[in-house]
């Protein structure tokens, strides 16, 4: 189990997976997916700005998780963690 409570029995655990490699999104679905009575609610992202876009929107439920890939096209990790800094209004 991921957290403190159990996700099977309640809402499902949100995760954000940014990651421009379909293969690799495929993967960390699965292998969470193994042996889990866990519900996951997964989206994927391709991009650190759409990431961060999607964070933004008030109307989307926060993620409680987000797998950052360190070779996304468009920002680096480093610069994708820091657009969403507690500085800039989003809890770490």
């Amino acid at each position: 189990m991921l957290s403190g409570t159990n996700h099977a029995e309640s809402s499902p655990f949100r995760l954000i997976v940014a990651d421009d490699n379909p293969l690799e999104y495929d993967e960390i679905q699965r292998l969470l997916k193994i042996g889990s009575k866990n519900q996951y609610q997964f989206t994927g992202v391709q991009a650190g700005t759409a990431l961060v876009r999607l964070l933004r929107n008030a109307e989307q439920p926060r993620p409680n998780c987000v797998i950052l890939s360190d070779t996304l096209p468009d920002m680096t990790a480093t610069a994708t963690l820091a657009a969403i800094s507690p500085r800039k209004g989003f809890p770490l």
